[in-house]
């Protein structure tokens, strides 16, 4: 498929979304975006889809391979997070929650892509549907938990997002830092310290490429529990 298939295609998912919150940003080549527009202050959600496996060849294809998910950004926590570890600033949104984490498998390629049949207009369009259908099931309720900064005061909240438990950690202990009283941060930071030794020795000497990311993300909490106990 080349970028004019793909728009036909964009079009049709930003006819599922054009009903909600969502306003297109960006329709290049075979990547698309859209902005919410009902997040609160210091929250940006971004949605984005788009194809970088190419055709798949298989029975009644061909089929798109598609990937679809949210973007989401606390831009005043990441701030403090920042300026506590010295970190350079960014505007990669650091919580990312890809549709294809959350849906049953069998409806995925790979475990990862959902596919798009593109043998006709009947089969594109029923595959956008079920898309949008799988969406508004699986991610749109999550999505809406986490358009205020208010996501982060239940304590047993942990979306499953590409970036793990301990990104969300660090975020929710900016979060208590801004918004909590000394002696309640005290106590949580404490509490937090305990959770940091547990993550450590639950790693032990697992070398793969998640337990070093693991290991990257336990230094960037160790650094702002060191920082805010300054």
């Amino acid at each position: 498929m080349n970028a004019s298939g793909f728009r036909k295609i964009a079009l049709l998912i930003e006819n599922q979304l054009s009903k909600d919150a969502w306003v297109r940003t960006r329709l290049e080549g075979k990547y698309l975006s859209f902005h919410a527009t009902d997040t609160g202050k210091n929250v940006n959600h971004r949605l984005f889809a788009y194809n970088s496996f190419g055709h798949v060849e298989k029975a009644g294809g061909p089929w798109l391979a598609l990937n679809f998910g949210v973007g989401i950004r606390f831009s005043r926590i990441e701030e403090i997070i920042d300026e506590k570890i010295n970190r350079p600033s960014s505007t990669v949104e650091p919580t990312r929650i890809s549709l294809m984490g959350r849906i049953p498998d069998d409806t995925l390629y790979l475990g990862q892509f959902y596919l798009i049949d593109l043998s006709s207009d009947k089969k594109i369009e029923g595959g956008i549907d079920s898309l949008g259908r799988l969406y508004y099931e699986y991610l749109e309720p999550l999505r809406k938990i986490m358009r205020s900064e208010s996501c982060f005061d239940d304590p047993f909240f942990y979306p499953e997002h590409d970036y793990g438990i301990l990104g969300w950690e660090l975020r929710r202990a900016a979060y208590y830092s801004a918004t909590l009283d000394t002696e309640s941060f005290a106590s949580y930071v404490s509490r937090l310290k305990n959770r940091v030794y547990d993550y450590e020795s639950g790693l032990g000497d697992d070398a793969s490429l998640a337990a070093q990311t693991a290991r990257r993300m336990l230094g960037d909490l160790r650094a702002f529990i060191v920082a805010v106990e300054q």
